[in-house]
């Protein structure tokens, strides 16, 4: 309840506007109630039956009504009322998943897990936690080609190692091998095929050793 005194005569008076509206209505506080009425039947309705309904069960209705702090400001309200809640249930997922997310290794797990269901497209094939955490990432038709490229003792392409690239707080040692089978019309020579990825934590010889070891394992399976 507002109760306004006057020092002399009593006038009539405009309510000044809120100061971040565009527009020049007075500005009126909606009551809380309202307000969380709004926030349960947004969920389920539409806007203007939001409207509708919470005006109706505000008191008297629109038109007997004499509580305006008790009706919905306008449609606009409803919306960005609306639009509030669908950001917080959006952000309130993206923390959940983020939870996963910001962790690179466990993300990894989780995708070498999926991958499992179908072996015929997986690309994460093995990801370890000891001695320290590392992942192998290839396909079967990788594979494949390494077998019919790099191990024909007639005619055969050199598999190269090298820790090209750093993923956040791991290193990518990557693998490249030709396909001798195709020309690259504008060097005359065959084009380069990306291998294996491994991905690990230390630079150091027994890393690169342990990429070959493990595609050969893979080969052989």
């Amino acid at each position: 309840m507002v109760t306004y005194q006057f020092d002399a005569e009593e006038h009539t008076f405009t309510i000044k506007s809120h100061a971040n509206s565009k527009e020049k209505a007075p500005y009126r506080r909606t009551k809380d109630s309202t307000f969380k009425a709004i926030e349960t039947k947004v969920v389920v309705e539409k806007p203007r039956q939001v409207f509708q309904s919470v005006a109706e069960s505000s008191g008297n209705g629109l038109l007997k009504g004499n509580e305006p702090s008790a009706w919905p400001r306008d449609m606009a309200q409803i919306y960005n009322i609306k639009k509030q809640q669908k950001k917080k249930q959006t952000s309130t997922g993206s923390e959940s998943d983020n939870v996963y997310c910001n962790d690179p290794y466990f993300a990894l797990i989780l995708q070498c897990k999926e991958d499992e269901a179908n072996p015929e497209t997986s690309f994460v094939r093995r990801v370890t936690a000891a001695p320290e955490p590392t992942a192998l990432l290839v396909l079967d038709s990788q594979l494949s080609d390494m077998k019919k490229f790099c191990t024909n003792p007639n005619r055969f392409s050199i598999l190269q190692v090298d820790p090209t690239f750093d993923l956040g707080p791991f290193h990518v040692t990557a693998t490249q091998y030709e396909n001798i089978h195709l020309i690259d019309r504008r060097s005359g020579k065959p084009p380069a095929m990306v291998g294996p990825l491994y991905i690990h934590r230390q630079k150091k010889e027994r890393r690169t050793k342990g990429l070959s070891i493990n595609c050969w394992h893979l080969n052989q399976s």
